[in-house]
């Protein structure tokens, strides 16, 4: 009976052991496949990822000739916030940037990510021109809610974003590529006319 009573444990033991083991294995490879796609800071996908679900979601927009759009967002002197708060504050507004996105961004198949630094990215399907307007809006106005004081020498006294917005109503031979370069120039025009709004440009490039 000891020998059996023994035995038994033994194979419990190890069994345990052995699930124990598989279970912190799944747990690593969660966390590095975490890591691998997502920003570890602002907990949006980070630019490779970013990518490579933006090819995806253009792809499928192309597939069923819906429509498609892309904004690119960048906080408003950013440099100037850092340098008068410190990088610590400058990690809280990036925060507080992918927060607000969330916020605004519901749908499983919109695409959030950190394109670099204080610039951010959101791709869109099969969406209405009013309804990126809207979510432009719903955007600014989050951050002046958040009423976050911004440096003595910005433009604005609190921290806000440019947003620039290309749409295209079919995304036919158009390439993700030519879409961010074209969301890019929408910002730097809302850049331009004084920061803290949005510019949504018609798509126009080709593959």
């Amino acid at each position: 009976m000891a020998f059996v009573s023994g035995s038994l444990f033994i194979c419990v033991y190890a069994r345990y052991r052995l699930d124990r083991s598989v279970r912190m294995l799944k747990e690593t490879n969660d966390r590095l496949l975490k890591l691998s796609k997502f920003d570890p800071l602002s907990d949006l996908l980070n630019r490779r990822a970013l990518r490579e679900q933006s090819e995806k979601l253009l792809a499928l927009s192309k597939r069923h000739k819906v429509s498609m759009a892309v904004m690119m967002l960048d906080l408003d002197d950013f440099k100037k916030y850092n340098d008068c708060f410190g990088h610590q504050q400058g990690d809280e507004a990036i925060k507080i940037q992918a927060r607000i996105m969330k916020q605004v961004f519901k749908r499983e198949t919109d695409i959030l990510g950190r394109y670099g630094g204080e610039e951010f990215i959101v791709v869109l399907s099969d969406i209405q021109k009013e309804q990126v307007e809207k979510h432009c809006d719903a955007l600014l106005n989050k951050w002046t809610e958040a009423a976050l004081e911004h440096a003595q020498d910005a433009k604005h006294p609190l921290m806000s974003c440019s947003i620039g917005v290309v749409f295209a109503k079919s995304a036919e031979n158009m390439s993700i590529d030519c879409l961010i370069d074209e969301a890019d120039k929408a910002l730097y025009e809302a850049k331009e006319k004084g920061k803290a709004q949005f510019v949504l440009n018609q798509a126009q490039c080709l593959e």
